[in-house]
């Protein structure tokens, strides 16, 4: 659980880091608010320095990309709430959608398809075909589908937090990340002692055979 726990806090500050201040301001402001969702503070962060690098990566500047991290936290969150889906699995399949992969959002009843975002408003507004868009472009008319068709879902997560159900579910994260956290710090006691174990796990095999 240390090394576990360890290794995803450092790959959410790498990350980080290598975002832009006002972005890394919108992830700090936002996690504060995070149990609002049902989440722990971590969860946002790794949750939306994730998708923030994704924006970024896609080249939407630094405001776009702090603005619509925050929309998109929001929003994994109600469509995960929908269909009782573990928010990181949420994520990662709203992630696949604005990929390409549109059968990643089949089961939270959103339908999407090249046919479906060519026809919709975003699209039209453009006054492009789909086989014209950007990747950009592409990613974003996903990305107002899935709003789109997810309204009805609009601030489930927020109401949801309060049930019984929610904050027990938020009570394991925390005790899991609390878990997590004391075995990280037990790391450099324990890591020399595991050597030892080996070596001599090593010795006894080697005198076996």
């Amino acid at each position: 659980k240390g090394a576990e726990w360890s290794a995803q806090v450092e790959g959410q500050k790498f990350l980080y880091n290598n975002l832009d201040k006002a972005i890394q301001k919108s992830i700090d402001s936002n996690s504060k608010n995070a149990q609002a969702i049902g989440l722990t503070s971590q969860q946002y962060k790794n949750g939306a320095t994730d998708i923030s690098t994704y924006y970024k990566n896609m080249g939407l500047t630094s405001e776009a990309t702090a603005e619509l991290s925050g929309k998109t936290m929001d929003l994994v969150a109600d469509l995960g709430a929908v269909k009782d889906v573990p928010f990181d699995e949420a994520l990662g399949d709203f992630k696949s959608a604005l990929m390409g992969n549109y059968e990643a959002v089949d089961k939270y009843g959103i339908s999407l398809s090249a046919s479906t975002l060519e026809n919709s408003e975003f699209v039209k507004s453009l006054g492009q075909s789909w086989n014209q868009l950007s990747d950009n472009e592409k990613m974003m008319a996903a990305y107002n589908e899935i709003t789109r068709q997810g309204a009805s879902a609009q601030g489930l997560a927020k109401q949801e937090a309060e049930s019984f159900g929610m904050k027990f579910k938020l009570l394991k994260q925390q005790i899991s990340e609390t878990v997590g956290e004391i075995g990280s710090n037990l790391l450099p006691v324990l890591e020399p002692l595991i050597q030892k174990f080996s070596e001599v796990a090593t010795k006894v095999s080697e005198w076996v055979s």
